[in-house]
């Protein structure tokens, strides 16, 4: 992931563990932590994805922080969710409602009616805004209902 070359963090999930952030995928009472780190920090394994370095699972307990990224932005004046970057292509997915339009513009696709992806240059994204949920963590420690706080 080439992200953090842009400053613009992928849409997901970030957790932070032993004090360091990690883009992550929250799996309920355990947290898949993502890492680009060369070498990679001890308990973290090789991963079998071609985007990222090596991968850890911890259970959630461990975890000092969890939070949902939302990174929109705009490209070709149309509003986007940005999700990793891999050299200077963007994958990005398509919030409005034009999608007769937006599928013909270059580097998109239309999987569905009601959906539009592409791989866009990541150094064209304008208007780029990062929306942060904390996840409650003593909630989902103690059995609750998990509750969500914007800040």
């Amino acid at each position: 992931m080439d992200n953090q070359r842009y400053g613009i963090r992928a849409s997901g999930d970030y957790a932070t563990f032993e004090g360091r952030e990690y883009f992550a995928r929250d799996m309920g009472d355990r947290v898949r932590l993502l890492s680009d780190d060369e070498p990679l920090r001890p308990g973290f394994q090789e991963s079998k994805k071609s985007w990222i370095r090596g991968e850890r699972i911890v259970d959630v307990g461990s975890i000092q922080q969890l939070r949902k990224v939302r990174t929109t932005c705009r490209w070709h004046g149309h509003p986007f969710e940005v999700g990793i970057i891999m050299g200077e292509i963007a994958y990005v997915t398509y919030l409005g409602k034009d999608f007769d339009q937006v599928c013909r513009l270059p580097g998109m696709e239309r999987p569905d009616k009601f959906e539009v992806i592409g791989e866009v240059p990541a150094p064209e994204l304008n208007d780029v805004e990062e929306h942060v949920e904390d996840i409650d963590l003593a909630c989902r420690l103690h059995g609750q209902v998990n509750k969500r706080h914007t800040r």
